[in-house]
């Protein structure tokens, strides 16, 4: 029986609930001058108008350049335009940005389904931008990793969604910087949000490359060394991306992907990053509004463990730093002695005999049988030895000792 104090718990949450409900009744920046509320980004925040969302959308942007002080003045920024939703908001809030202190530089790269429609569509989007723009052909960037990617999309094993997205997205990233290199350009902007990075955070950590995924989702990404990788839209959420564009009347492309094309032929295929996507945004929508800020928060706060220079090798794939050999005395060596025998598991022939776990060996060297002349990292070994034998060959001939590096000159 309900208690008649005012501190009755049902009393408590009929308050909680008309504070919420007043909160969503006016904008609670400009409290209705500006015209009525018409949108939440998440249940736990006030409403807000159309002209207070935009100029706080357009603040943000300003500020995650203030904040970093990561680019420098009168610096190229060569900026990645696919024509989806989250490049054009990017080119829309560059021309909000009238006192930025860089040059930007777009180019789009084609992708291998693109049609002369598409490539014209994106051209006619950005024209009235004012900024140099460059339609960049991936053979002609980098001859090995388009003729690489080209096989990619038209593999029989696409269907399956096992590593081939994932490889393409390394793949894709490798000639973002090789573009921007040629552009004459050291940074290169992409239009990653906070919840996209928050999924591949996840699917880093599932993966073991947990020393990477502080540069991999933060602003700033200096992995390539001679580019620096920036993503002012980090702390943006797919939802208020969606808003803009509906408000600034953007119409993003449908482009093409690896993942949407598989899944539209085959519907019950999934992938890891799909699976990571759906878990975060269940919470996000399901009860815990905060669930992709914290999960960026928790990874700002990882910072990898410090070695020395000499020992560190650095993937050619993914370009991530990774001890090449192992030591009795190192504790992650239970770790990658279990990915092995996971992978010796997974490649089980009837015919074979199955090694215990504790008798996994790893080369005098401490290189894995399955990485491309020790190029590759633990995590990228598995993606590669997952391929099949007519990608192998490609992939070889592309991360050889001459083809891997990204100079735009192979």
């Amino acid at each position: 029986m309900c208690s008649t104090s005012d501190d009755c718990s049902c009393s408590v949450a009929r308050n909680k609930v008309a504070i919420q409900g007043h909160r969503k009744k006016q904008c609670a920046k400009c409290k209705g001058s500006n015209g009525p509320p018409v949108l939440v980004i998440r249940s736990d925040d006030p409403a807000l108008c159309r002209s207070c969302f935009l100029n706080g959308c357009v603040h943000k942007f300003k500020s995650a350049f203030g904040k970093s002080h990561v680019v420098r003045n009168d610096c190229g920024v060569a900026v990645a335009i696919s024509g989806g939703l989250s490049s054009l908001t990017l080119l829309h809030l560059l021309k909000q940005h009238p006192k930025r202190r860089f040059t930007p530089k777009l180019f789009h790269l084609i992708e291998p389904h693109s049609s002369s429609e598409e490539c014209d569509a994106i051209a006619a989007a950005v024209q009235d931008s004012g900024f140099e723009y460059h339609l960049l052909n991936p053979i002609k960037v980098h001859l090995a990793l388009g003729r690489l990617r080209e096989a990619l999309h038209t593999s029989p094993s696409l269907s399956v969604l096992r590593n081939i997205p994932e490889l393409d997205i390394w793949i894709r990233q490798l000639l973002f910087v090789t573009c921007a290199k040629q552009l004459g350009c050291d940074f290169l902007c992409l239009g990653d949000t906070g919840t996209r990075l928050a999924t591949s955070f996840l699917v880093s950590v599932i993966e073991g490359r947990g020393d990477q995924v502080c540069g991999g989702t933060s602003f700033s990404d200096k992995r390539y060394q001679d580019v620096t990788i920036i993503r002012p839209l980090y702390e943006f959420q797919t939802k208020e991306l969606v808003f803009y564009a509906r408000f600034c009347r953007l119409e993003p492309l449908i482009s093409y992907n690896v993942v949407t094309d598989a899944v539209l032929e085959r519907p019950g295929v999934t992938s890891l990053p799909r699976l990571c996507e759906d878990f975060l945004l269940h919470l996000q929508f399901g009860g815990f509004p905060s669930t992709t800020q914290t999960v960026l928060s928790t990874c700002s706060k990882i910072v990898s463990p410090e070695s020395s220079a000499s020992v560190l090798k650095r993937c050619c794939l993914c370009w991530g730093t990774y001890v090449p050999y192992i030591r009795t005395e190192n504790p992650h060596k239970l770790a990658l002695a279990s990915m092995e025998y996971s992978r010796s598991a997974s490649n089980f022939k009837s015919d074979q005999t199955l090694p215990h776990s504790n008798e996994v060996k790893f080369e005098e060297d401490g290189q894995s049988n399955t990485n491309v002349d020790g190029q590759l990292c633990p995590s990228c070994s598995m993606l590669y030895a997952e391929l099949p034998n007519e990608l192998k060959q490609l992939f070889d001939a592309a991360f050889s000792s001459s083809g891997c590096r990204i100079d735009g000159n192979t």
